[in-house]
């Protein structure tokens, strides 16, 4: 895993919001998000329907209880500091 400032200060992609991450990268950055936003948290889901490559305990995120603008904007952390065009 890699330290929290690199997670966190590394120069976002132009195209960071529509980037597809590979499954090492979401593990990461859900840490990070859980971490740092207590109302994030990973979820196992379905067995059956559980993807081979996460862990049976991360099989996606889920946030319970967060401000209902930023849900609704739809924005990523680096979009909303206008780095994106």
């Amino acid at each position: 895993m890699l330290p929290l400032p690199d997670l966190c200060c590394r120069p976002a992609k132009r195209d960071a919001c529509l980037q597809k991450l590979t499954p090492e990268e979401f593990m990461q950055a859900g840490d990070y998000l859980v971490h740092t936003c207590p109302t994030w948290a990973w979820e196992g889901g379905d067995a059956k329907k559980a993807a081979t490559y996460l862990p049976p305990g991360k099989q996606y995120l889920i946030t319970r209880n967060g401000a209902r603008v930023l849900r609704a904007r739809g924005d990523c952390l680096a979009c909303r500091g206008g780095e994106h065009a």
